[in-house]
């Protein structure tokens, strides 16, 4: 007879769960998945073909400050106020930039973000067949259809590949803790040490994966060789690089700009809010966002009841150690993508219960359907405006510009130079032609002043201009024209055009 093997001691103790009701079949699975991965990641590749806003121009224009690799991985090579010191510099993703070259397309230049949504989908699967079929399903569903993962798996920075290395290293260490087979703690080190890169938020994973491997090890009362192995299979190499990293990148980092937030509590509700993908007004947030402080207590609760320890991880990742180090952070600027691997693992956690709900019988199967229904018709609304409006329409606005000018060459100005500039900077020679057009920044406008003028707001900010006519003392600005952005990414443009130009009263 040959010997059985011997059980991990810390491997968790799993739960029985009820049986399916029917056998399950693969025929008509697979074809069902098949679809569904396709429809995903058809989302996400027609999301990628829409025009680059100011985040990603910026991070462009970082990739191009470089003069090596090793100057966008080692920063404190660089001179000091280097846009490749700022925290919003997605390491990993500028390294792919800085290979490609800036004149890519846009279409390009997204593709690694664009295979980390695919990929992350892929993953949810994975980690929730661990569970079971049902839960696997749900999973994949709610990754799959998530308007904010949907949104950062097309967009040319860092946050979609921190999501999918996180999923990877939760699976892997996931598996490595219940059959300690090496690769799958190579797997884990070398997903942290890529999510690190990636983004560094990722590092609010990292502390909930050390705080549930700890937790595991201790539950089960494994010795100290067993945790010795643990730590340095899994913790050498990832702690090893942090230390590396913050010598030589987050040391001496600076913070980027931008609107500040009305506060991290309001931040991080609105994180929470969106993962359900609410329609963006006050009342509709505040109700998203109660249903899923909800939803978290229900998972975290019935991952406790069966004695499941990732319950650990889940509350660290999605609750304490992103609200701790944004609070460390000391910045006043606070987006909702800062949460987007909280919104992510919120997900999976919520697959957990509808695959709980889901083993109740026929109510339970028809309260998952509607629960579904709303998910999809939700996040699918904001899609179609996202779909729409795209991350903005700079393009759009300068051919209206080009098209509608009464001087040659076209003469801008902008209610704030960097972004209006950074972004014109990049179109404005495509679209117009070189010499074609000029920007004048604040102080040095002509004494009959900019034709036109671009004013902003950010994208969870009304698409309404805040005044119907400008005046600088000497000239009046009428509003024109409105082109608006999707939630949560891009800006607002309104273009105002000057009054004392022959030939605009028509407009």
């Amino acid at each position: 007879m040959p010997r059985s093997k011997p059980r991990n001691p810390a491997a968790p103790k799993k739960a029985p769960l009820p049986p399916s009701a029917a056998p399950v079949r693969w025929s008509i699975l697979v074809p069902f998945l098949a679809v569904l991965l396709l429809v995903a990641a058809g989302l996400r590749i027609y999301g990628s073909t829409n025009d680059l806003w100011l985040d990603e121009i910026i991070a462009i224009n970082t990739a191009r400050q470089a003069s090596s690799p090793l100057d966008i991985i080692a920063t404190n090579r660089t001179p000091p106020g280097s846009p490749l010191r700022l925290d919003g510099q997605h390491q990993l993703y500028t390294l792919y930039l800085y290979a490609v070259g800036p004149q890519s397309e846009s279409f390009i230049l997204r593709i690694p973000s664009l295979l980390a949504g695919i990929g992350t989908v892929l993953m949810a699967w994975l980690i929730g067949r661990r569970r079971d079929l049902s839960c696997a399903m749900f999973a994949m569903l709610l990754v799959g259809f998530s308007y904010v993962l949907v949104l950062y798996s097309s967009e040319a920075r860092g946050y979609a590949l921190g999501v999918f290395f996180s999923f990877v290293a939760f699976y892997a260490l996931d598996r490595y803790l219940e059959n300690s087979r090496w690769p799958f703690a190579v797997l884990f080190s070398a997903s942290v040490v890529l999510g690190l890169l990636a983004q560094l938020t990722f590092v609010c994973f990292y502390l909930a994966a050390i705080a549930w491997c700890a937790y595991r090890l201790i539950r089960s009362r494994a010795g100290a060789k067993r945790m010795l192995t643990v730590g340095l299979w899994c913790h050498a190499a990832p702690l090893l690089f942090i230390a590396w990293l913050y010598d030589a990148h987050i040391r001496d980092m600076g913070t980027v700009g931008g609107t500040p937030s009305p506060s991290l509590i309001h931040s991080y509700g609105t994180a929470l809010a969106w993962a359900l993908g609410p329609p963006s007004t006050d009342v509709l947030i505040f109700v998203a966002c109660v249903v899923a402080v909800a939803a978290l207590y229900a998972g975290i609760a019935r991952l406790w009841r069966e004695k499941a320890d990732a319950f650990v991880l889940y509350l660290g990742v999605i609750l304490v150690f992103p609200i701790l180090l944004i609070a460390a952070r000391g910045s006043d600027i606070v987006y909702v993508r800062y949460f987007l691997v909280s919104i992510a693992f919120l997900l999976l956690l919520c697959s957990v219960l509808l695959s709980a709900l889901y083993r109740r019988g026929r109510l339970g199967r028809l309260a998952c359907t509607l629960l579904l229904v709303a998910f999809v018709a939700s996040n699918g609304g904001q899609m179609a405006t996202f779909f729409q409006y795209g991350r903005g329409q700079y393009r759009e606005a300068l051919r209206y510009m080009k098209e509608h000018a009464e001087r040659s060459p076209v003469v801008i100005g902008g209610d704030q130079d960097y972004r209006i500039g950074t972004q014109l900077q990049y179109y404005a020679p495509t679209v117009m032609g070189a010499g074609a057009w000029q920007y004048i920044r604040h102080g040095t406008w002509p004494p009959e002043g900019p034709e036109w003028l671009v004013c902003q707001r950010e994208s969870f900010e009304p698409a309404v201009p805040e005044l119907p006519r400008i005046e600088d003392g000497r000239h009046t600005y009428e509003f024109v024209r409105t082109f608006p952005t999707a939630p949560l990414a891009g800006l607002h443009w309104f273009l105002y055009h000057n009054q004392s130009v022959r030939g605009s009263d028509d407009r």
